[in-house]
């Protein structure tokens, strides 16, 4: 990729994010709510809920309130959380890092057992196990992660107490030194294996919900792209060349079924970020999700705007990765640039 179409593509990358921030901003002062009540209390009187609104800036009009929100956030200014009063840079910041462990283990359990179910799909010659895999998938797809988050609370956690209900650690352990932010990865480098093992069991419940989640998808696409690349002439030479099954599916059609599935990936990382949501509630994981699931409970817009501008910051980026990836999965691709 030349420096001119990378740029091309930061400079889409910035727009797309400045039409989310905007449309959710525009969304934000458009439902019927009180944002200085909520942050006056209820309690409050109207000169109190009018006093609180002249300080948070919301008696302004709202196109003084999106061109001073822009304007801090060129300066690097996320805002003031109306709930606290303090600056959303330390309280966001804090709680990226327990969403990104989530999402990031979630990723990369996700890819090894989609694209490993979707290979052996895509080539098998067994009908019965082809209809026992379409069975499993279609069951992922019918599932709300919601449902699939209660149901493994309710019977794993609850009933047989396999594994912990909430958080990220037992309330006897203690957070390793913040390194990279991800208790498992301090764990590991502060050498606390007792640590590592609980931050772990904490991450079972909602990893496998996650995992349940996206694996449908991965597999099906894997699946279907081999099905093409068995079609294709270079697999009849491979195996009238003597080369296994195996063999073929590995060093041949891998490869080159692998960019439909990247694509697919990039994409799923954008709505892992968002289905984390859901998920950090009903298993108080304190990540982004459960911090804006709390600001929008009292209306707090600046958290909400914050999390979206991170979440779509993390989507910009690893569409970008995906693009990056395609001349080195693909050789055509490359040829065909320069």
């Amino acid at each position: 990729m030349t420096f001119l179409a990378l740029g091309r593509r930061l400079t889409s990358g910035v727009f797309v994010i400045w039409i989310v921030v905007s449309i959710t901003f525009l969304i934000s002062h458009v439902i019927p709510a009180d944002p200085a009540r909520a942050a006056a209390g209820l309690n409050a009187g109207a000169e109190q809920v009018e006093a609180t609104a002249i300080a948070l800036g919301l008696n302004e009009p709202v196109w003084t309130q999106y061109g001073n929100y822009i304007s801090g956030l060129v300066h690097g200014d996320l805002g003031t959380s109306f709930s606290t009063r303090q600056p959303l840079r330390g309280n966001l910041f804090a709680a990226i890092p327990a969403t990104f462990e989530l999402v990031l283990w979630s990723m990369v359990i996700y890819i090894v057992l989609g694209i490993g179910v979707g290979l052996c799909w895509g080539s098998t010659r067994s009908r019965r196990v082809s209809n026992v895999t379409r069975t499993i998938v279609s069951m992922c797809v019918a599932m709300p992660v919601f449902w699939v988050a209660l149901m493994l609370q309710m019977w794993i956690a609850g009933r047989l107490g396999w594994a912990p209900i909430q958080g990220r650690l037992s309330s006897d352990m203690t957070a390793p030194a913040q390194t990279t932010g991800f208790h498992t990865i301090d764990a590991v480098l502060s050498g606390q294996p007792s640590v590592f093992l609980d931050a772990v069991w904490h991450l079972l419940l909602p990893v496998t919900t996650l995992v349940i989640w996206l694996f449908a998808l991965a597999a099906r696409v894997t699946s279907t792209a081999v099905s093409e690349e068995w079609r294709a002439a270079y697999v009849r030479t491979a195996r009238a060349k003597g080369a296994s099954r195996t063999r073929t599916v590995l060093h041949h059609i891998f490869r080159n079924a692998m960019n439909p599935v990247v694509t697919v990936l990039g994409m799923q990382f954008g709505w892992l970020l968002g289905g984390t949501v859901l998920v950090e509630v009903v298993f108080s994981w304190p990540g982004i999700g459960l911090y804006m699931f709390s600001a929008m409970q009292v209306f707090d817009y600046p958290v909400i705007l914050a999390v979206t501008i991170v979440i779509s910051v993390a989507f910009v980026f690893v569409n970008l990765i995906v693009d990056l990836l395609y001349p080195v999965l693909d050789p055509r691709l490359r040829e065909s640039r320069n």
